[in-house]
């Protein structure tokens, strides 16, 4: 381990107060500037939060961005009508199929 003087010590002393107390000076300028920011953050946060539905402005001032609309569950009912219930469809009617008669050529009746 190395020996220092009392005069080594003391310039030593004297440099880090120095360097202490331009640390502190260079922390309250950080201080003041993280209070700034943090103002300007609550003003953009709360100017981003705005639109025509909570505020005076009018629908045109909106953004492209739609609100959520809020999920519904599934109620637990099956679609359609209720059981035992007589239906409201159209009935089926049987297929009218023409037969088609070949005509030879030649015949006249074309």
């Amino acid at each position: 381990m190395e020996q220092f003087t009392r005069a080594q010590l003391l310039v030593v002393a004297a440099e880090q107060s120095a360097l202490i107390v331009a640390l502190t000076e260079q922390i309250e300028g950080q201080a003041a500037r993280i209070e700034v920011l943090v103002g300007q953050v609550a003003e953009l946060t709360a100017k981003a939060g705005r639109n025509s539905q909570n505020s005076s402005m009018p629908p045109s001032s909106d953004r492209f961005v739609k609100p959520a609309r809020p999920v519904r569950g599934r109620s637990g009912r099956q679609p359609g009508k209720q059981p035992g219930a007589p239906g409201a469809g159209l009935e089926r009617q049987p297929r009218n199929v023409t037969a088609c008669t070949t005509v030879e050529p030649g015949s006249g009746l074309v």
